[in-house]
């Protein structure tokens, strides 16, 4: 600030870059400009990890609820709220091929009813699809197994 504007007050450059015209903290101390704001790191929550104790094996069955967990939360964090409804009515599940929606591959948004045949974004005509599974199901080849 003080490069920019050699010649004005202290006062003039906290009033004009620091205050509380866009933050939605009302902190009066929000690096702002003319359209946006600098998030601070105090507004971001923490969230913590459940931690698992020391010597524990992946394939221990009574670990397999804090996987199961821990990939639904990262889900949840990857997809908009559309997308996660969609995926929490085919059960994470890609109807195509029966493997979970989110395990690496990349997946796309698979209208049942096209959109050339009247068909709409709507939770009953979407379905998450993997990749592969979205261009098998337009070139006619079927992967793995139909599920639905």
């Amino acid at each position: 600030m003080r490069w920019q504007h050699p010649n004005q007050s202290a006062h003039w450059r906290r009033d004009r870059y620091w205050g509380k015209l866009l933050a939605p903290r009302e902190s009066e101390w929000a690096f702002k400009g003319d359209s946006a704001y600098r998030r601070r790191h105090s507004w971001t929550p923490i969230n913590r990890q459940p931690l698992v104790r020391r010597g524990a094996c992946g394939d221990d069955p009574d670990l397999e609820g804090y996987g199961s967990d821990r990939k639904a939360r990262q889900a949840s964090d990857s997809l908009t709220g559309f997308q996660r409804q969609v995926a929490s009515d085919q059960k994470w599940v890609c109807p195509k091929c029966g493997d979970w929606i989110l395990n690496g591959e990349e997946w796309h948004e698979h209208r049942v009813i096209p959109g050339q045949a009247g068909g709409k974004y709507t939770r009953d005509n979407v379905r998450l699809v993997h990749l592969f599974c979205h261009q098998a199901e337009h070139s006619g080849k079927k992967r793995a197994k139909d599920v639905e």
